[in-house]
């Protein structure tokens, strides 16, 4: 792996500053709703308790590749709001964060979630051509330095967050519109054969992609 300082330092404050903008925004408009906050997660299990915030637990994980909110679940089955409210709260960290990004980016933020589910099919499928990270920055590091190149890569974190897959984001904007549409709880009558490939996908996106950095393929 051949990767410049300032490239690798821009993926590091994207991806971490996207994490905690995303939560950050999350659990606000949760709370905007009078939703109980139970967990802010960085990182996936295991992790270790940071700190309480009233009823809020603050919990931080060594594998920070990830991260949610937790709500409380109205008991008896009942999901912690109303589909609306939900499908609010699943986009509302992405589709915040990429305005956000518009602030050092302009038009460009736009052109980069555009292009960001096709990049993440080539990467997954496309061998022909190398990964190549430095030359992918390199016009945001120039035109706008660590911050509009760190920028650059929160909008693609964004993008990957709203993937229609039932773990990420999008998948479960798009279950909260079905709910709403058929009036039934779908999310828990999903096989589930379709939760662990919903897993499985984003997943081996994410290990290709370090792999093809790692290995320079």
């Amino acid at each position: 792996m051949n990767i410049s300082a300032d490239t690798a330092v821009a993926v590091v404050l994207g991806f971490v500053g996207y994490l905690i903008f995303f939560n950050l925004v999350t659990a606000a408009i949760g709370a905007a709703f009078g939703i109980r906050i139970q967990r802010i997660q960085f990182g996936f299990p295991p992790s270790i308790s940071l700190l309480r915030i009233g009823q809020t637990d603050i919990r931080l994980s060594p594998l920070l590749l990830g991260g949610h909110v937790k709500f409380a679940d109205k008991g008896d089955d009942k999901p912690y709001a109303p589909w609306p409210v939900r499908a609010l709260v699943a986009i509302a960290g992405p589709i915040t964060a990429i305005a956000v990004c518009a602030i050092p980016l302009g038009a460009q933020a736009l052109d980069e979630a555009w292009m960001g589910w096709p990049q993440m099919l080539a990467v997954t499928i496309d061998f022909s051509r190398p990964v190549n990270i430095d030359a992918a920055l390199l016009p945001s590091l120039q035109a706008g330095g660590l911050i509009a190149a760190s920028a650059v890569v929160a909008v693609k974190c964004a993008m990957f967050n709203l993937l229609p897959s039932f773990v990420l984001n999008g998948g479960a904007f798009l279950l909260a519109l079905a709910e709403g549409a058929t009036g039934r709880d779908i999310h828990s009558r999903l096989p589930q054969f379709v939760l662990l490939l919903s897993i499985a996908l984003p997943l081996a996106f994410a290990l290709i992609l370090l792999w093809r950095i790692v290995a320079g393929v």
